[in-house]
């Protein structure tokens, strides 16, 4: 069992409430180098540019998403993508219940996507 008690708490903005994120920092270039040879595998661990891309792409175009009643993400290493969209769809829809599927091939990054989605349950049902 993985701890994630050292991990910090990142913030990321969705309306007016504040998505919480357990993740490690973006690791640098080095490190994904020793990833590619098998000595490591925390790369579902941190929150990667791409997804930062995603959260700003889901805020300017909100309203394709109002009405939608299922998240998938397939990958979802700590959760960010997925956790970010559902909230920002239950900050605009509050009257359909919304289901969140979050997958990773990794068990220990599902457990930090499982506490990711753990500290943000209050954001994510409708109000």
């Amino acid at each position: 069992v993985v701890s994630f008690a050292y991990y910090p708490i990142t913030k990321f903005n969705v309306s007016s409430n504040s998505l919480k994120l357990k993740c490690l920092p973006s690791l640098p270039l080095c490190e994904l180098t020793s990833l590619s040879e098998g000595t490591s595998d925390e790369t579902g661990h941190a929150v990667w540019r791409g997804s930062l891309l995603f959260h700003a792409w889901v805020a300017q175009n909100l309203g394709l998403f109002g009405s939608a009643k299922r998240v998938l993400e397939l990958g979802c290493g700590c959760g960010s993508s997925g956790l970010y969209l559902s909230a920002a769809i239950a900050q605009c829809n509050t009257t359909n219940k919304l289901s969140l599927t979050l997958s990773d091939g990794d068990p220990a990054t599902v457990d930090l996507a499982r506490e990711n989605l753990r500290l943000n349950r209050d954001i994510l049902s409708p109000h």
